[in-house]
């Protein structure tokens, strides 16, 4: 059988189809199962996909085209409507952790060091760049690392992300921005004590890993932007809405637009008020709060 799912983009998005991918080959594990995106490093080095991109000269027993599918189902999450749309079921939240495969690539000085480079003390953000309505200041990000250097002088940041996001290296953080491929990403990520980020593909990917995430949303519901892992939406995560009465704005325009597709919003007010409404300081409270707990737990296991 040869199957083929299509979902283009956006990273995150991508990424979030992955359970789908792995449910398809559970129920066909000899099936041929290509997937074409315009982001082919969401899936690397993943067991489940036989080709990225589609083949010419094939035709597909099956095809799967979840592209706008969240989009036009904004009362489900983005996982749920994958699921529905491809098995007529929303499945079980236990198959639906985003999978992403980690590499072997070295991570650049100060980070390739494991031997003494304390990661217990590591916090990494994603201080991204994105819609008007999805974007922080660099000012605000300033004050995350501030917070986290104030706990003592073993506390560093990390920050991923691409050029276009926010550089934060004049306020004492690692600037790592476009110098580290996906899989690296995911390692720094997996090896912190914590990740911090706003709606993003980057948030997605800190899913695929186990660490504590504290996550931020002004235009969807946070139990939106915070994903499956061990079962659980949200799992070891602090998932934070702005408190502005107008929050979720781009979950009723998409409930509005049906049947058409929204995948750009601009603020309905013309503010963007609702990316000041969050504090620095709680954030990194919250954090702190999760590694608390990850360290309890670690100490429970070994008495």
């Amino acid at each position: 059988m040869d199957i083929l799912v299509q979902r283009l983009g956006a990273f995150g998005d991508v990424l979030l189809v992955t359970p789908v991918i792995r449910r398809l080959r559970r129920e066909n594990p000899g099936a041929s199962i290509d997937v074409l995106t315009l982001h082919p490093n969401a899936l690397q080095g993943n067991p489940d996909v036989t080709n990225i991109g589609g083949r010419l000269g094939i035709k597909y027993d099956k095809w799967i085209d979840l592209n706008f599918v969240s989009e036009l189902h904004p009362e489900l999450h983005a996982v749920d409507a994958y699921f529905l749309e491809t098995f007529g079921d929303l499945g079980d939240d236990a198959d639906k952790q985003p999978v992403f495969i980690p590499g072997s690539g070295s991570l650049p000085p100060p980070l390739n060091t494991f031997n003494w480079y304390d990661w217990t003390t590591t916090i990494c953000v994603h201080p991204n760049v994105s819609w008007p309505g999805r974007t922080l200041s660099a000012e605000f990000w300033g004050d995350v690392v501030k917070h986290v250097k104030s706990l003592g002088v073993d506390y560093k940041v990390v920050s991923l992300g691409t050029p276009m996001d926010h550089d934060l290296s004049s306020y004492g953080a690692i600037d790592t921005r476009g110098r580290l491929d996906t899989a690296m990403q995911q390692a720094v990520i997996s090896n912190s004590a914590c990740f911090i980020g706003f709606t993003s593909g980057l948030l997605a990917l800190a899913y695929s890993t186990d660490t504590p995430i504290v996550s931020m949303d002004t235009m969807s519901k946070s139990t939106y932007s915070a994903q499956y892992r061990r079962g659980v939406l949200g799992w070891n995560s602090a998932c934070f809405e702005t408190e502005l009465a107008c929050r979720g704005c781009l979950d009723r325009a998409r409930q509005e637009s049906l049947p058409a597709p929204i995948t750009f919003l601009e603020c309905p007010l013309g503010t963007n008020a609702c990316v000041e409404t969050f504090d620095a300081e709680g954030l990194v409270q919250a954090a702190m709060k999760l590694i608390s707990h990850d360290l309890r737990r670690v100490e429970e296991a070994v008495a």
